[in-house]
């Protein structure tokens, strides 16, 4: 004959209160004897009472907390098979024709996810090489001002031939490319070459 789940938990905790109930008794057996043989007996059929008594307390929570897991996942299981019939009766009321067409929008949208993350990947490329022709360009005017001496307009940022209409101030501190700052800009990036 086997149990249930709910008779085995019983079980268990009957189990576990009896042999609690011995273990007072023999606990109060070891303090009335007298002969030490009756003493260390009764000690030893304490203690088996009072391991057995918990381990049917640890059998039991473990039973209550499978019969709750179980109960959980019927739940579960009933929800599942709601949705389950839920999307069949979805897809049967969708065309053949309406499947078709969501499978090549979905196709369609994937394809331009994909096409939007190549862009993105150029546009960072296309920054990198931004940002290493502004540094080259500056190394470049660099070099050139120490070989040639030649000065920059402050104003307008041009070598040699400015076209300022005021009077040119000329300085040796500035040397960089006059659109480096926009450029660096477009890239998001603020420090200087």
């Amino acid at each position: 004959m086997s149990m249930a789940l709910d008779e085995a938990i019983k079980h268990c905790e009957e189990v576990a209160e009896q042999n609690e109930s011995s273990a007072i008794t023999y606990k109060n057996c070891k303090e009335i004897k007298a002969n030490m043989y009756e003493k260390l007996t009764a000690e030893k059929a304490e203690n088996d009472c009072r391991e057995c008594a918990a381990d049917h307390r640890q059998l039991a929570e473990w039973l209550t907390e499978l019969k709750d897991l179980r109960e959980e996942n019927k739940v579960l299981m009933q929800e599942c098979d709601r949705l389950i019939k839920e999307k069949g009766e979805l897809l049967s009321k969708v065309s053949g024709g309406d499947v078709l067409r969501i499978c090549q929008l979905e196709d369609q949208l994937q394809a331009e996810l994909d096409n939007s993350h190549c862009l993105e990947i150029e546009l960072t490329e296309a920054k990198q090489l931004l940002k290493a022709a502004v540094e080259d360009i500056h190394d470049v005017l660099t070099s050139q001002i120490k070989i040639t001496n030649y000065t920059l307009c402050e104003k307008c940022k041009y070598y040699l031939n400015c076209n300022c209409k005021d009077k040119c101030i000329v300085s040796y501190n500035l040397k960089q490319w006059r659109f480096a700052d926009e450029a660096l800009k477009l890239i998001g990036e603020t420090n200087e070459p």
